[in-house]
């Protein structure tokens, strides 16, 4: 890239950087899966915290060790390996997670985490924009394409949800941005290194990658066969087979995660559910049309609809590279629509910079159309930022990643200085709580064995916090003088009087 091109850039990623901080400052809260995060990376004992019921806990209380690296057991990634056979993921970015924690031992802080997502941010803008470059030839049009997304809600999500997701993104740009590289071109061994690598280190980063990797690779396969290149063709088909082999080698879990853990067989179970075959998908583009496309998803598929009867029209041509990166995401967002454990738009957060690449050429084409000047790339990179700071003030300046809640907030101030219970009924529900419990004076779990003996020898007033059925919920307060504080997400905070 030429100087200028490196300092737009730089400033660019410094601005999104900025921005992660900015909203990060209000990160509140966390789903039950960032807490786990920290504790598939450092934890010692397994993947649940050493919590024992009927004992009366403070401050960490049994996430000290769950949460932390302590001072002796700095830069295990045995152990992290271990606990991920345990898990259902790979582990490569608890890896990075376990790495940072172990500069900080004995503390917590949620930026350990979202550090090591920043970790991702140049490389992915930069990434980004060099994949712009090649499709538009315009750095001014992959400028706009790169700030277009990184300055979206969604990406910001992104950055600040301690998950892999982040990683995961960088990844799916990155062999997207090789088969451009190589799609006229001869594949010669930097290319079979490179997709090897992205392969291996993609797949170690989630399963879900390989969705998008084979929808990426099989129209690039069938490319090389229109192209009567089939010792090309064998040259993919083999790189792959050995990056598989070599992937089994590292992590032979993979197999034990698809074919017998849970999530791998309630995958192959929702394939066959025809109800959220439309469903998964659908609500996931609902969700990322607001968070990436500002709402304007229906607008620009008629728009593209329209364009694409007038390139037809004109015999101009049709198939371009950014509509083969759209029918990858689409196959992608497909499959994991149908077979994600939730209806979450996170499991399309590696795909957003896609949509709204695609959304940008679409605005950009049809802008070209109307007026002939060279102004009109920065007019639509204006149009952008402006609609995506509009996306922003939207919602108040704060992104569902964030889990602000001035409600909860209350609800937890209101917690300091009294004692509360939490009611399990499952192994892993103390990490639904993780932050409400460092508020109050102490904190005890109980279970259906002891929970009213507990009850009984609480001092009057206390909180109790749950996340059980509803009838179960009705059951376990029925003998309680129970004021209902708050709930949300089947979560309920009860002050017992």
């Amino acid at each position: 890239m030429k100087i200028r091109e490196t300092l737009s850039i730089s400033m660019l990623a410094l601005l999104i950087g900025l921005l992660v901080v900015f909203f990060g400052q209000y990160k509140m809260n966390y789903y039950s899966d960032e807490i786990w995060t920290y504790g598939l990376a450092n934890h010692l004992s397994g993947i649940y915290p050493d919590v024992e019921e009927g004992v009366k806990y403070s401050g960490y209380g049994p996430f000290e060790t769950f949460v932390k690296v302590k001072d002796n057991t700095r830069f295990n990634p045995v152990n992290v390996y271990k606990n991920q056979v345990q898990d259902v993921h790979p582990p490569l970015y608890y890896f990075l997670i376990n790495t940072v924690c172990s500069i900080f031992p004995d503390t917590y802080s949620k930026w350990y985490g979202i550090a090591v997502n920043l970790l991702w941010l140049i490389p992915i803008i930069v990434l980004l924009y060099k994949l712009g470059k090649k499709i538009t030839s315009s750095p001014v049009a992959a400028f706009g394409i790169a700030a277009a997304y990184g300055t979206t809600i969604i990406f910001m999500d992104t950055m600040l949800f301690i998950r892999m997701y982040v990683q995961f993104t960088f990844f799916v740009i990155a062999i997207s941005y090789l088969i451009k590289r190589y799609w006229d071109e001869h594949l010669d061994k930097r290319f079979c290194i490179e997709l090897s690598l992205i392969l291996i280190f993609g797949m170690l980063t989630h399963y879900y990658f390989l969705i998008y990797f084979f929808g990426l690779l099989v129209i690039f396969g069938f490319k090389l066969r229109a192209d009567k290149k089939a010792d090309e063709l064998k040259k993919l088909v083999k790189t792959v087979v050995i990056s598989a082999v070599i992937y089994s080698v590292l992590w032979l879990p993979f197999y034990v995660h698809l074919f017998i853990r849970h999530r791998g067989r309630q995958a192959f179970y929702y394939a066959l559910v025809p109800k959220k075959i439309i469903r998964g998908p659908l609500y996931m583009l609902s969700e990322l049309n607001i968070y990436a496309l500002n709402g304007f998803a229906v607008i620009i598929i008629i728009v593209a609809a329209v364009l694409l009867v007038i390139r037809k029209k004109n015999k101009e041509k049709v198939f371009s590279y950014e509509i083969v990166m759209f029918i990858a995401a689409a196959f992608y967002t497909f499959v994991v629509g149908t077979i994600a454990p939730f209806m979450d738009v996170r499991y399309l957060m590696p795909m957003a910079w896609i949509y709204v690449t695609c959304t940008y050429l679409v605005t950009r084409s049809l802008a070209e159309r109307i007026v002939k000047k060279n102004i009109i790339d920065y007019a639509i990179v204006a149009l952008f930022l402006a609609l995506n700071i509009m996306n922003f003030s939207r919602y108040g300046w704060i992104i569902p990643a964030d889990y602000y809640d001035e409600e909860l907030l209350a609800t937890m101030k209101s917690m300091e200085g009294y004692d509360a219970c939490v009611y399990l009924d499952e192994e892993w529900k103390p990490i639904l709580f993780f932050e409400e419990l460092q508020h109050p004076r102490s904190y005890t779990f109980v279970n259906d064995d002891i929970a009213n003996d507990v009850f009984d020898s609480m001092e009057e007033g206390y909180f109790l916090l749950t996340c059980v059925e509803p009838e179960a919920e009705e059951k376990l307060i029925e003998n309680l003088d129970a004021e209902l504080i708050y709930s949300y997400s089947g979560r309920s905070y009860y002050f017992v009087h």
